[in-house]
């Protein structure tokens, strides 16, 4: 078997500082997708193992906050020979673009991943055209 490694494609080095990840050592690394429309930057996180109200998303000082807590079965007769993930909890944090419009944030979860849509502010969106006098 061949591992490849990828590396982070161009256009995703051109958002820059935004969605910044602010990682502590506590925090499990959770795979996150990062896409835009012509409406709003959307979030998906791999997070199998949850339930809806498991999630706690804020927004605090334009940090997207994500948090999830849930307390795995612990089976003591079980003997693993390999585990490779957990739903012990975890927490993200986004630094988010000032065109995010926070009111209007929404999120859905199903089939183990957390879908978080930002639509952009109304006024990024509307086009005005100015006359030259």
């Amino acid at each position: 078997m061949t591992f490849v490694k990828i590396k982070e494609p161009m256009s995703a080095q051109a958002f820059g500082q935004l969605f910044n990840r602010h990682l502590t050592n506590d925090q499990a690394e959770v795979l996150t997708n990062i896409f835009t429309d012509d409406s709003a930057f959307n979030l998906e996180l791999a997070i199998p193992g949850y339930v809806r109200e498991d999630f706690s998303i804020t927004v605090e000082d334009q940090l997207l906050v994500i948090k999830a807590e849930s307390k795995e079965q612990e089976i003591k007769d079980e003997r693993y020979l390999r585990k490779e993930f957990s739903a012990n909890g975890f927490q993200r944090k986004y630094s988010l673009p000032k065109k995010v419009d926070s009111e209007h944030i929404s999120a859905s979860y199903t089939n183990g991943v957390l879908s978080i849509k930002l639509p952009f502010k109304q006024e990024v969106l509307l086009k005005r055209e100015i006359n030259v006098e």
